[in-house]
């Protein structure tokens, strides 16, 4: 497995190796990078939700589920155990999604000149 296979949707499965507060760290192939499954995001009925992620996955369990999202420049992947048509119970309102910039036509800059460019032109708006 390489940082090119890792799109969101795509179906992996690991072991679970690790845990924290908020969910469980997942070994699933990637050299140096243990996934991460958080709590909220973890396909659980409604009883299951006071537990604790190690009292739902047990260490040592194999783990299927999605790529929520990949970060090779920060070596890190989110998993998830729902499926990808149900992701939208799964963000919160406030959630910004990428996608929702190209609809909208706004981003953020690309670079640091992109940056400067934008506050100038911002300042001389207000001198004017």
């Amino acid at each position: 497995l390489d940082w090119a296979e890792l799109v969101p949707q795509k179906a992996v499965s690991g072991t679970a190796v690790k845990y924290s507060d908020f969910g469980v760290f997942v070994d699933i192939g990637l050299p140096k990078v243990l996934a991460f499954l958080h709590k909220r995001k973890m396909r659980i009925n409604r009883r299951q939700r006071k537990y604790q992620p190690w009292e739902i996955v047990p260490l040592g369990s194999v783990v299927a589920g999605f790529v929520f999202a990949a970060d090779p420049a920060r070596e890190r992947v989110e998993l998830t155990t729902v499926p990808p048509p149900l992701w939208d119970q799964l963000l919160p309102r406030h959630t910004h999604r990428p996608e929702e910039d190209e609809e909208m036509g706004t981003g953020t800059p690309t670079s640091l000149d992109d940056e400067e460019e934008e506050g100038e032109g911002e300042e001389e708006g207000e001198e004017g």
